[in-house]
């Protein structure tokens, strides 16, 4: 069964081959995210798997750059595995889009290795070096998040939560701070973890 790490290690994955993401990102996340390629966007392109869980699509208008934080839970109860497809799905943020901005940022207990990444070095994205293998406290990394909101004088455009869900609570308190807030809820093929707030991917799922 899964449990809490409780012993903090340093990790570092490397994306040894790149594969295909699972999340579409531009349609998932198009209420909220910047649509940098709105001629190839059209009604047809709504992907049916997410009707089943209450998303919808509506277009937005075009803007400059898109911004997203992403926080990947790096505790001891999530795999180098699970580790590898949080790799996978932003190297596909970075596929999607012509100009972006991506926060990123290991955390079990505290916040780790916050790199910023734009297309000039999206390439890199696949060697982003996690750190953590602590127990889970989800509550940091949204400070976190939201200070980089306050500093930045702006708030991104998505929030994504990398995790297996097993942590202290789902942080309510942050639902008013962010514009679109995204779970990715890895190893939980079958849907039982069901964060209280946000939009939920359960990323096995999906084929």
């Amino acid at each position: 069964g899964k449990y809490r790490g409780n012993m903090p290690a340093g990790l570092a994955i490397i994306l040894d081959s790149i594969r295909k993401p699972k999340v579409p990102w531009q349609q998932l996340v198009q209420a909220e995210m910047t649509d940098l390629k709105p001629d190839d966007y059209t009604d047809q392109m709504l992907d049916g798997r997410f009707f089943g869980q209450g998303i919808s699509l509506p277009g937005i208008e075009p803007e400059e750059v898109c911004r997203v934080a992403f926080a990947v839970d790096t505790s001891g109860s999530v795999s180098d595995e699970d580790l590898r497809k949080a790799l996978t799905e932003l190297y596909g943020i970075t596929q999607e889009y012509n100009a972006y901005q991506i926060d990123v940022v290991s955390c079990d207990t505290t916040p780790y290795n916050h790199k910023t990444y734009t297309q000039e070095e999206g390439s890199e994205i696949i060697k982003y070096p996690f750190a953590g293998r602590g127990g889970t406290i989800f509550g940091p990394a949204f400070e976190f998040v939201d200070n980089l909101q306050e500093e930045y004088g702006e708030p991104f455009d998505a929030v994504i939560f990398f995790t297996d869900g097993y942590g202290e609570g789902w942080c309510e308190d942050y639902k008013m701070k962010f514009k679109k807030m995204i779970w990715i809820i890895c190893d939980d093929a079958q849907g039982q973890i069901k964060p209280t707030w946000g939009t939920t991917i359960h990323y096995d799922q999906y084929e």
